[in-house]
Protein backbone atom coordinates (compact mmCIF):
# COMPACT_ATOMS: atom_id res chain seq x y z
CA UNK A 1 0.00 0.00 0.00
CA UNK A 2 1.41 3.39 -1.01
CA UNK A 3 1.42 6.15 1.55
CA UNK A 4 0.35 9.55 0.32
CA UNK A 5 3.17 12.04 0.88
CA UNK A 6 2.67 15.62 1.94
CA UNK A 7 4.75 18.60 0.84
CA UNK A 8 7.23 18.25 3.70
CA UNK A 9 7.82 14.61 2.75
CA UNK A 10 8.59 15.73 -0.79
CA UNK A 11 11.11 18.25 0.51
CA UNK A 12 13.31 15.62 2.13
CA UNK A 13 15.96 14.30 -0.24
CA UNK A 14 19.12 12.48 0.71
CA UNK A 15 22.14 14.74 1.13
CA UNK A 16 24.35 12.15 -0.47
CA UNK A 17 21.95 11.90 -3.38
CA UNK A 18 21.97 15.66 -3.83
CA UNK A 19 25.72 15.99 -3.58
CA UNK A 20 26.40 13.37 -6.24
CA UNK A 21 23.42 14.07 -8.48
CA UNK A 22 25.27 16.29 -10.92
CA UNK A 23 28.01 13.69 -11.23
CA UNK A 24 25.66 10.80 -11.80
CA UNK A 25 23.98 12.57 -14.68
CA UNK A 26 27.19 11.98 -16.60
CA UNK A 27 27.67 8.44 -15.36
CA UNK A 28 24.19 7.01 -15.88
CA UNK A 29 23.91 7.96 -19.53
CA UNK A 30 26.85 8.99 -21.69
CA UNK A 31 24.58 11.25 -23.74
CA UNK A 32 23.53 13.23 -20.70
CA UNK A 33 25.46 16.29 -19.60
CA UNK A 34 25.89 17.18 -15.96
CA UNK A 35 23.62 19.93 -14.80
CA UNK A 36 24.30 22.85 -12.58
CA UNK A 37 23.41 23.32 -8.96
CA UNK A 38 21.89 26.68 -8.15
CA UNK A 39 24.49 28.74 -6.27
CA UNK A 40 22.38 29.37 -3.17
CA UNK A 41 21.51 25.68 -2.96
CA UNK A 42 25.16 24.66 -3.27
CA UNK A 43 26.01 27.03 -0.41
CA UNK A 44 23.13 25.63 1.65
CA UNK A 45 24.41 22.08 1.15
CA UNK A 46 27.78 23.08 2.58
CA UNK A 47 26.09 24.03 5.86
CA UNK A 48 24.46 20.64 6.38
CA UNK A 49 25.98 17.84 8.45
CA UNK A 50 26.81 14.71 6.37
CA UNK A 51 23.81 12.77 7.68
CA UNK A 52 21.28 15.58 7.11
CA UNK A 53 18.71 15.23 4.35
CA UNK A 54 17.89 18.11 2.02
CA UNK A 55 15.46 18.62 -0.83
CA UNK A 56 16.17 19.15 -4.50
CA UNK A 57 14.34 19.58 -7.76
CA UNK A 58 16.21 18.10 -10.71
CA UNK A 59 14.99 19.51 -14.02
CA UNK A 60 16.18 17.33 -16.84
CA UNK A 61 17.52 18.99 -19.99
CA UNK A 62 15.32 16.89 -22.27
CA UNK A 63 12.02 18.78 -22.37
CA UNK A 64 9.14 18.45 -24.82
CA UNK A 65 9.27 21.15 -27.50
CA UNK A 66 5.82 22.53 -26.80
CA UNK A 67 6.24 25.78 -28.79
CA UNK A 68 7.05 23.77 -31.93
CA UNK A 69 4.21 21.34 -31.27
CA UNK A 70 1.86 24.28 -30.71
CA UNK A 71 2.83 25.79 -34.09
CA UNK A 72 2.20 22.46 -35.83
CA UNK A 73 -1.16 22.00 -34.13
CA UNK A 74 -2.14 25.56 -34.94
CA UNK A 75 -1.27 25.05 -38.62
CA UNK A 76 -3.34 21.87 -38.62
CA UNK A 77 -6.21 23.69 -36.91
CA UNK A 78 -6.25 20.84 -34.43
CA UNK A 79 -9.20 20.38 -32.12
CA UNK A 80 -8.76 20.90 -28.39
CA UNK A 81 -9.03 17.13 -27.93
CA UNK A 82 -6.16 16.52 -30.39
CA UNK A 83 -4.09 19.29 -28.80
CA UNK A 84 -4.65 17.78 -25.37
CA UNK A 85 -3.65 14.29 -26.53
CA UNK A 86 -0.58 15.46 -28.47
CA UNK A 87 0.74 17.69 -25.67
CA UNK A 88 0.32 14.97 -23.05
CA UNK A 89 2.00 12.45 -25.35
CA UNK A 90 4.94 14.80 -25.97
CA UNK A 91 5.39 15.51 -22.24
CA UNK A 92 5.23 11.84 -21.27
CA UNK A 93 7.57 10.88 -24.11
CA UNK A 94 10.25 13.36 -22.97
CA UNK A 95 10.08 11.99 -19.43
CA UNK A 96 10.06 8.38 -20.63
CA UNK A 97 13.15 8.71 -22.81
CA UNK A 98 15.28 10.54 -20.23
CA UNK A 99 14.29 9.49 -16.70
CA UNK A 100 15.07 5.76 -16.83
CA UNK A 101 18.74 5.77 -15.88
CA UNK A 102 18.31 8.44 -13.23
CA UNK A 103 15.33 6.59 -11.77
CA UNK A 104 17.35 3.36 -11.58
CA UNK A 105 20.25 5.15 -9.91
CA UNK A 106 18.06 6.89 -7.34
CA UNK A 107 16.18 3.66 -6.63
CA UNK A 108 19.50 1.93 -5.87
CA UNK A 109 20.53 4.81 -3.58
CA UNK A 110 17.13 4.64 -1.88
CA UNK A 111 17.76 0.96 -1.14
CA UNK A 112 21.05 1.85 0.56
CA UNK A 113 19.45 4.64 2.61
CA UNK A 114 21.37 7.53 1.08
CA UNK A 115 18.21 8.78 -0.65
CA UNK A 116 14.90 8.72 1.19
CA UNK A 117 12.85 8.73 -1.96
CA UNK A 118 11.96 10.62 -5.09
CA UNK A 119 9.01 11.32 -7.33
CA UNK A 120 9.35 11.52 -11.11
CA UNK A 121 7.07 13.95 -12.92
CA UNK A 122 6.34 14.02 -16.63
CA UNK A 123 4.53 17.37 -16.74
CA UNK A 124 7.90 19.19 -16.81
CA UNK A 125 10.27 16.23 -16.86
CA UNK A 126 11.68 16.66 -13.40
CA UNK A 127 12.31 14.69 -10.24
CA UNK A 128 11.53 16.03 -6.83
CA UNK A 129 12.42 14.70 -3.45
Amino acid sequence: MRRRLNLLDFLRFGFVGVSVLAGILLLVNPGVRAGTIEVNFAEYLKTLPPDEFASAIVILADQANIPSLNATLKAERATMKKRHQDVLTALRSAASRSQGSLTSYLEAKKNTGSVRGFTPYWIMNLMWR
